[in-house]
């Protein structure tokens, strides 16, 4: 009996054993949604494997189907998913754009439209069969957020290429567009320009003061002083 017992114990250990190193070989495929690290309103999908060998046959299906704000944030368009993916090594992953969280926010339709339930159905180990995960994709932690924006090399590459299509449009573009007008001013002769008469006014405000019976000051536009009774003041009457 004390044999039997021990040959049952060892029986299940190795079962147990053999499941486990099964388990931590198994390729593994979960869906996520995350933003994009460039820019943090653009909420991506992904289909990856995170286990230790590579998934094959990957068949994708969500309930309800995955849509997301059109050009602009008009209209509404269905998010194209692979029905199968052939395979994914560990660490590979397919992704695509789900949507942009502002547009998604102001589109009346897609306001009900929060939570997704995806089932992924893949062959890992063969020993172990088919197997299945299943993730709920859900907007609401998404909605509210905030964030800083960090610029990047990302945002500098978009800037030269801005100002290289507006370069084509003025040299290239049609003749009613190939306009370009430069401004120039030399700001430090403007500002030296602008304290210099700034102090010649304060120095004769204080002349003025000083001199009561003498004429009022021209202003700024060169308006020839008045003289006579009314142009003049008393002393404690500036």
């Amino acid at each position: 009996m004390i044999a039997a017992v021990a040959a049952a114990v060892g029986l299940f250990q190795a079962r147990e054993a053999r499941a486990l190193r099964i388990s931590q070989a198994q390729a593994y495929v979960v869906a996520i949604m995350e933003t994009n690290p460039h820019q943090n309103e653009v909420v991506e999908v992904a289909i990856k494997n995170i286990g230790a060998t590579e998934a094959r046959d990957i068949r994708i299906s969500v309930d309800p189907p995955l849509r997301r704000t059109g050009n602009n944030g008009i209209g509404v368009e269905e998010v194209w998913l692979p029905e199968t993916i052939p395979s994914l090594a560990p660490g590979q992953e397919w992704r695509t754009l789900w949507d942009i969280a502002r547009d998604r926010i102001k589109s009346p339709e897609l306001k009900a439209e929060d939570r997704h339930v995806m089932t992924i159905g893949y062959t890992g180990v063969e020993v172990a069969g088919p197997q299945q995960s299943t993730a709920v994709l859900d907007w609401s932690p998404f909605k509210g957020r905030m964030w800083m924006e960090v610029r990047t090399s990302h945002h500098q590459a978009k800037a030269v290429e801005k100002i290289a299509k507006t370069f084509v449009e003025i040299t290239e573009g049609p003749k009613q567009r190939r306009s370009l007008s430069v401004t120039g001013r030399d700001g430090a002769a403007a500002d030296e320009a602008r304290a210099a008469r700034q102090a010649d006014l304060v120095a004769r405000l204080h002349g003025r003061f000083a001199q009561p019976d003498a004429p009022v000051l021209s202003n700024e536009e060169g308006d020839p002083p008045e003289t006579g009774a009314d142009s003049t003041a008393s002393a404690g009457t500036p």
